[in-house]
């Protein structure tokens, strides 16, 4: 790069600078009142949503809340309306750490006590209760895109107790609705879950032999079992239990009740005879027959639909008297869940041969 050019740098440089700096008040005026309507349209444009959410106490606390309160705080959140139709808020929580001691020592010492005492401290312990100040670094959870604007109200009070633990009984889960057909029967488990909390509320728990409940369960129109899991309920008198395991596993049987009917008499019907062969007779000439399935489903049958049937074309050839199976016949849209006939084999001879069950003229 020669002089010339290097001049020439210069002054588009001092140009520029020059050109930048001129009526710099009213450039800076123009560029506030531009970002000040871009975020008063962006502001007229987006829609807001209430939503509940619920207030818990560390879970790796050493001491347990007895009570919290309010359990659950309006959270008013900002975005657009597709996002707030798609977000319903289920997996946020406000998490709050105690700065409670059982002992009455200070949790926090040293430039971080300076520090929060100066910028403003996130609770305030007085005996056995702490006022916590409920902020954006509280809450867990993912919101995708949407901004928090209001958090209502902005305090909470928590009360404290010793930390305890206890074995308690789950009650079997509630059955809700009617199957297709049959009835319900449900195991689950685990019988027993173990509950962290308040020591108070757990002696009251064992003493008074409470059993947890579950999510019930809804057969409504079902045909078959199946399994769910089921997360246990908090009692009436807590909220603010934890438990573990936190659900249990139902296995939800759909018994089907069985009715069993008898045909006496059915008479035995010759399938498969061709014209090159004499005439066939079974002996016994007829069969009992007992079908066992859904109650609706055999008491529909009529007696002239059940058919005891043998096919001839399993008779072993030079062999004067046969013993063959006797083959069920229903209507195609009917499903038997047992079936037994009695005898399950008759005798098949051509007649000129036949002298009573399985014998022949010549014996």
């Amino acid at each position: 790069m020669n002089q010339g050019d290097d001049l020439t740098l210069r002054e588009l440089w001092r140009r520029m600078w020059r050109g930048l700096l001129n009526d710099w008040r009213w450039k800076l005026a123009s560029l506030l009142l531009g970002c000040m309507l871009f975020f008063l349209i962006r502001g007229s444009i987006r829609h807001t949503k209430v939503i509940r959410v619920p207030i818990a106490i560390d879970p790796h606390a050493a001491i347990a809340a007895t009570t919290i309160d309010p359990l659950s705080v309006e959270l008013t959140v900002q975005g657009t309306v597709g996002e707030l139709q798609q977000f319903d808020g289920k997996g946020l929580h406000f998490v709050v750490r105690p700065t409670y001691k059982p002992n009455g020592a200070r949790s926090d010492f040293g430039v971080r006590w300076w520090l929060r005492s100066i910028l403003g401290r996130d609770s305030e312990v007085s005996g056995n209760e702490e006022v916590f100040r409920l902020s954006m670094r509280q809450l867990q959870g993912s919101r995708g895109k949407l901004k928090v604007i209001k958090i209502e109200p902005k305090q909470a009070k928590a009360i404290y107790d010793v930390r305890s633990e206890a074995e308690v009984p789950v009650a079997e889960p509630v059955v809700t609705g009617r199957p297709y057909r049959g009835r319900v029967e449900v195991v689950y488990k685990p019988k027993k879950v173990k509950v962290i909390g308040s020591q108070d509320q757990i002696r009251a728990m064992v003493e008074s032999g409470l059993q947890l409940q579950t999510e019930s369960v809804d057969v409504d129109g079902r045909v078959q079992s199946f399994t769910k899991i089921l997360p246990v309920l908090q009692p009436s008198m807590s909220r603010l239990l934890k438990f573990d395991p936190p659900e249990i596993e139902a296995e939800v049987r759909i018994i089907t009740d069985r009715f069993t009917r008898e045909f006496m008499a059915v008479p035995v019907l010759l399938a498969g005879e061709t014209v090159s062969w004499p005439p066939m007779v079974a002996t016994p000439p007829t069969v009992d027959i007992r079908l066992s399935g859904r109650v609706e489903a055999v008491n529909a049958l009529a007696t002239n639909q059940v058919s005891a049937l043998v096919d001839l074309r399993d008779c072993k050839a030079g062999v004067a008297s046969n013993a063959l199976p006797v083959k069920l016949v229903l209507p195609f849209d009917l499903t038997v869940e047992l079936v037994e006939i009695v005898p399950a084999e008759v005798f098949v001879a051509p007649v000129s041969t036949t002298n009573g069950a399985g014998a022949t003229d010549g014996e």
